[in-house]
């Protein structure tokens, strides 16, 4: 981006290959370059790496007299989330939910989302060497699929706790799941919109937690899902950001 506006991007996959479910696609890897012409003086320039895999940086080309001026957000950001969080399946890493939620907070992420995660009280109580401004939490939906109420009624409110006690000055935002296609099907867990009830139910004796129920935040249309069933496309996404960060300012 090139004062916040798109330019291009270095992509290793042609426009055709994105339609339909892209996510069984293969996406090689390897070494990929582009120029990027940036114009004339001085411009804030922002990149966005993948998700996915480590991006490096080999080198860097500047014309005479270019000079590089880092900028930094004033706030930050931490956040623990699933597969959806982490950033599967947008198309373009610059329309993930997080990074929207981020610029609006003007906050750095910091990012421990994990694909397939469920709540982990162990991970909440590894302390940052910083005290996040905001801190998101988005997990519920694997809990509900593939763990038993039991050990969702321990380390949900569990993890809720840790993080208050350990960022008591952060402002906590839990983010209950959002809609999927299997939702009305029964698993051992719970029924899926009692995950959401339980969110508010164990976090409303923390001042510094607020519960936003993000089941209505996507349209309930499949095509909204790179999978057509769980993971939101670039349009399911913006939809996401743009109702989460209603809730957030």
């Amino acid at each position: 981006l090139v004062n916040e506006e798109y330019i291009d991007s270095l992509k290793n996959f042609r426009g055709e290959e994105m339609n339909g479910d892209y996510t069984k696609n293969p996406y090689p890897l390897g070494h990929f370059e582009k120029r990027f012409e940036l114009g004339t003086g001085m411009k804030t320039v922002t990149m966005y790496f993948p998700w996915s895999v480590e991006a490096r940086i080999e080198a860097l080309c500047l014309d005479d007299n270019a000079k590089l001026i880092a900028v930094r957000p004033d706030k930050t950001m931490l956040v623990f989330g699933d597969s959806i969080t982490h950033g599967y399946d947008a198309k373009r890493t610059m329309n993930r939910y997080v990074v929207q939620a981020a610029n609006a907070l003007n906050a750095e992420e910091v990012n421990k989302a994990i694909g397939g995660e469920v709540f982990f009280p162990e991970l909440a109580a590894i302390r940052e060497s910083f005290d996040p401004d905001y801190i998101l939490v988005a997990y519920g939906s694997n809990d509900w699929g593939k763990t038993t109420w039991d050990q969702f009624a321990v380390n949900c409110p569990k993890f809720y706790e840790t993080l208050a006690e350990l960022y008591p000055s952060s402002k906590i935002f839990a983010l209950a799941p959002i809609w999927r296609k299997d939702h009305e099907e029964v698993r051992e867990c719970c029924d899926f919109r009692k995950v959401a009830e339980y969110i508010h139910e164990v976090t409303k004796s923390y001042s510094n937690i607020t519960v936003i129920d993000c089941f209505d935040f996507i349209p309930k249309d499949v095509n909204y899902f790179a999978d057509f069933k769980l993971h939101p496309n670039d349009e399911g996404f913006a939809h996401y950001g743009k109702n989460l960060i209603l809730n957030l300012l």
